[in-house]
């Protein structure tokens, strides 16, 4: 399977889209923006009857995924989405739309996989994993099979620091005391300062290579560099994804933590 395709040029074309929109009467944008200066009810019938025009700006709309506001965007956005999906289960969509369609779909998976498997516990997550199957028959119906998700650490959505976990390693001796106030911070100066002298912030006692690994699976908390360079991260994700990266990494369940250095060295401790 190929990789799915772009979606930018949907997000040029939707900028412009937008800016128009923003710029007509009050009462005029979200019929323009959103269903072609129709209503809601109209232009899902005119995916659902495969007009050509409806489906690109369907596709357009979904791709983009740029509010004209926050009230109501999610509550269109799944309108035009299951008539087009309704549109596609109907064959009545053309190879690219399909491919176009598809892009969007995998978008999605991804998000949901990240927020079912990659994101701390709770009903969010919860919701996530239930959605995720759902999901996933769905895309198997539709296009016949799933594309292999690629997931990367600049995926993973930024997290707070672990606090409590700071504490439970702190009282399992993983780390000093002082270390766990200032990644508490977890500002810019402390990470570069870690990763470049990591001695002068750990105990000579836990410079050691890590062993065992985490299962691959596991999940870590990882202070990492994010997309802006000068701005560092905690995500939570999984050992496989972070394990060559440099930064500082502690299991969710406090049982390790492991610091790769600028210098491709690694140090930790284990219990």
């Amino acid at each position: 399977m190929k990789k799915p395709r772009s979606l930018q040029p949907a997000l040029s074309r939707i900028r412009k889209r937008l800016s128009t929109a923003r710029n007509l009467p009050i009462e005029q944008q979200v019929p323009y923006y959103y269903f072609d200066g129709t209503t809601k009810n109209d232009f899902c019938s005119a995916l659902e009857d495969g007009h050509q025009s409806a489906i690109r700006l369907a596709l357009d709309i979904l791709a983009a995924d740029l509010p004209l506001q926050t009230e109501n965007h999610e509550t269109y956005l799944r309108a035009i989405r299951t008539a087009l999906r309704n549109a596609c289960a109907a064959d009545l969509l053309n190879p690219a739309d399909k491919k176009t369609l598809l892009s969007i779909e995998y978008r999605h998976l991804q998000r949901l996989t990240i927020q079912a498997h990659f994101s701390k516990p709770g009903a969010e997550q919860q919701q996530a994993r239930r959605q995720l199957t759902g999901h996933q028959e769905l895309m198997q119906k539709l296009f016949g099979h799933i594309p292999p998700l690629n997931i990367k650490l600049s995926d993973l959505p930024p997290t707070t620091p672990p606090t409590d976990l700071f504490q439970k390693a702190g009282n399992n001796k993983l780390l000093p005391p002082t270390l766990i106030t200032q990644l508490c911070s977890h500002s810019a100066e402390l990470y570069y300062m870690l990763i470049h002298s990591p001695e002068d912030y750990l105990p000579g006692s836990h410079l050691h290579t890590l062993s065992p690994a985490p299962h691959g699976q596991s999940l870590c908390y990882f202070l990492h560099e994010n997309n802006d360079r000068n701005t560092p991260c905690w995500s939570l994700a999984p050992w496989n994804i972070i394990s060559d990266y440099p930064g500082f990494a502690l299991a969710a369940e406090a049982s390790f933590y492991r610091l790769i250095d600028d210098y491709g060295n690694i140090h930790g401790y284990t219990i």
